[in-house]
């Protein structure tokens, strides 16, 4: 499996991972899965704010990804699942973000996804030291999913959920373990 679509599979792991959140109670939805923590309802908001900022941002064929502040891109995202919307219309909404986005990864060639740019002016992650591209930049998103989906699973107040979440994300992991061990990695 190439680099490019193993991000694919990953992204649509996601996708495919929100329509089991529909069997999650309506007071659970909203409740945060801990004390300080964000919902469910908030987490996929979140998650759906910055596939839509990514989108937005690789639809304008440029060498420079501009990422906003943070946190405040985070409180609007928070702020829009607890505005009312319902279960069924944010997992829409969240899912249909979520297929543009890998709409717009399966039209970029493997050349394109590799090549050297920018992110808020900066060429290098300053975490990693890893030079910036379309591919870091999404397996990192992608890693985010996985982080977000894992707080979730396990928590106490979804015990149905435990088993067919544990599922996609085993599958993540078991697809990760296949490339990291064909040693693609450094790609």
């Amino acid at each position: 499996m190439s680099r490019k679509e193993n991000l694919i599979n990953n992204l649509k792991h996601y996708a495919d991972w929100l329509e089991i959140l529909e069997e999650i109670e309506d007071e659970k939805w909203i409740t945060p899965i801990a004390e300080g923590k964000w919902s469910v309802s908030e987490i996929v908001s979140h998650i759906m704010f910055w596939d839509q900022h990514i989108l937005s941002e690789i639809s304008k064929q440029i060498k420079e990804i501009t990422f906003p502040d943070f946190d405040l891109k985070n409180k609007v995202a928070a702020e829009y699942a607890k505005s009312g919307v319902t279960k069924s219309q944010l997992l829409k909404e969240a899912k249909s973000a979520r297929e543009e986005l890998i709409t717009a990864m399966n039209k970029m060639s493997e050349e394109k996804l590799e090549q050297p740019i920018f992110m808020n002016g900066e060429s290098h992650c300053p975490r990693t030291g890893m030079p910036y591209s379309l591919f870091f930049i999404m397996e990192e998103h992608s890693e985010h999913d996985t982080y977000h989906q894992k707080q979730i699973i396990p928590n106490p107040i979804f015990p149905l959920l435990k088993p067919l979440g544990e599922l996609f994300i085993n599958s993540i992991l078991y697809e990760e373990i296949i490339y990291l061990s064909a040693g693609r990695l450094g790609k």
